[in-house]
């Protein structure tokens, strides 16, 4: 194990954060799932501010602000809060409690997910690979992205383009009494009933960010209370 966190360090040290780590609800907690609809990274004071999100950029934020460096023992001492839809906290965490992650030590890749270390089998990301693979493509495709546009830019380009694309980026729905808000999708078409979650792909943290709001959604959608 302290080879495995000491690789963790060095790619903390080197900025590769952003691209190798990110961050999720832990799968378990005291024998139960817990599912967050807001976070507090930090200490949870009255006025702390709420992201519904977990992403590394939010917790590297919070630990510049704390002047404290980017290491495996600042993320096990940073608390993470986990609300329920009315800001009521379901239970905490550590950011390293938090981490996705892999490695690997003389060939054998690991895996860091809630807080504990596996080793995977040298097929399982091959595995992974065929199984994205064989998702079916949306039925109304989008434009073809230029490998330069950010997100905002690249979406509203794809309204322009085709008005059955309904543009929600940067539009947030309240929920929950009005204390929690989050983006219900990035494009919507809506004679398909399709909804489009955009992220570039280069950040593993757009991409935790993208598994959450795709999650939230989909919640949410399920509850008639809700729609």
């Amino acid at each position: 194990m302290t080879q495995l966190e000491q690789n963790l360090d060095q790619d903390l040290a080197a900025g590769r954060g952003p691209r190798n780590i990110a961050l999720f609800t832990p799968a378990q907690r005291r024998g139960e799932s817990l599912t967050a609809s807001s976070y507090i990274i930090g200490r949870l004071a009255k006025n702390a501010p709420l992201t519904p999100y977990l992403t590394f950029g939010a917790w590297e934020s919070r630990v510049k602000r704390s002047n404290k460096a980017l290491t495996v023992s600042t993320a096990k001492s940073t608390m993470i809060h986990l609300l329920d839809e009315n800001a009521v906290e379901l239970g905490d965490c550590t950011a390293f409690d938090c981490f996705g992650y892999e490695t690997s030590i003389s060939m054998q890749p690991y895996i860091l997910s809630s807080g504990a270390w596996y080793e995977a089998v040298p097929t399982f990301v091959s595995r992974i690979n065929r199984t994205v693979a064989q998702i079916p493509a949306p039925p109304f495709p989008l434009l073809s992205w230029d490998g330069v546009d950010d997100e905002g830019t690249y979406n509203l380009k794809c309204h322009q383009a085709d008005k059955a694309f309904l543009h929600f980026d940067k539009t947030n729905v309240w929920y929950g009494g009005a204390q929690s808000r989050f983006e219900f999708c990035d494009l919507m078409h809506l004679k398909s009933r399709t909804l489009y979650f955009v992220k570039v792909p280069s950040r593993s943290s757009g991409m935790s960010h993208l598994v959450e709001q795709v999650r939230r959604s989909v919640e949410l959608s399920a509850s008639p209370k809700y729609r």
